[in-house]
């Protein structure tokens, strides 16, 4: 028996199968990372979100006056952990130093005081750096948003010019110009 001329053979229906089934595999797989990215990408939206409320709440008790104490927290908040890490900001790190001071003599560790109260270090510092990261398990990966601000601790401020004002004669009533006001001083706070 001859198969006639507009019939296929088993061996084309095979392959036409076969071609189909890898289409409907590779788009399966396609449809289903696309399912994984939009469900990560979910999370990274939440844990933003969470990480912005947690940031205003800090940066509004900043602007009440309220700084957050130095040290680490973590606290959880639906399937994420929130940690928050605040340290005193070491704005002296920042300025260059020379190697060399004015007698060609290599130069001391530099000594910075702060408000000419002889308190020097990075433990007396008013700056504060506060680190905010909501940390989540997504199958077997760890995924992390993060974000970073810096807040002024407004009575260490207020205390190092307190001792400053005093150091220089607080009220001087002998020379009323040379006279320092604290209240001068607080309302000029951020």
């Amino acid at each position: 028996m001859r198969p006639s001329e507009g019939a296929f053979t088993l061996l084309e229906v095979m392959a036409a199968v076969a071609v189909v089934a890898i289409v409907f595999t590779t788009l399966a797989r396609v449809a289903s990372q696309g399912l994984q990215s939009e469900g990560t990408s979910h999370r990274r939206l939440e844990a933003s979100l969470l990480a912005d409320s947690v940031l205003a709440d800090i940066e509004d008790g900043l602007a009440a006056g309220a700084a957050p104490e130095i040290g680490s927290s973590e606290e959880e908040a639906d399937y994420f952990t929130v940690f928050v890490d605040v340290t005193a900001f070491d704005l002296l790190s920042l300025i260059p130093t020379s190697d060399v001071d004015d007698d060609g003599a290599a130069a001391a560790e530099p000594s910075f005081s702060l408000g000419g109260t002889g308190a020097t270090g990075v433990s007396e510092t008013p700056l504060r750096q506060i680190e905010i990261n909501i940390v989540w398990t997504e199958g077997l990966n760890e995924k992390s948003v993060g974000r970073t601000t810096y807040g002024i601790d407004r009575a260490a401020i207020e205390s190092v010019l307190g001792a400053a004002v005093e150091s220089l004669g607080g009220a001087n009533s002998a020379n009323p110009a040379n006279s320092v006001d604290p209240a001068m001083i607080r309302g000029a706070l951020p």
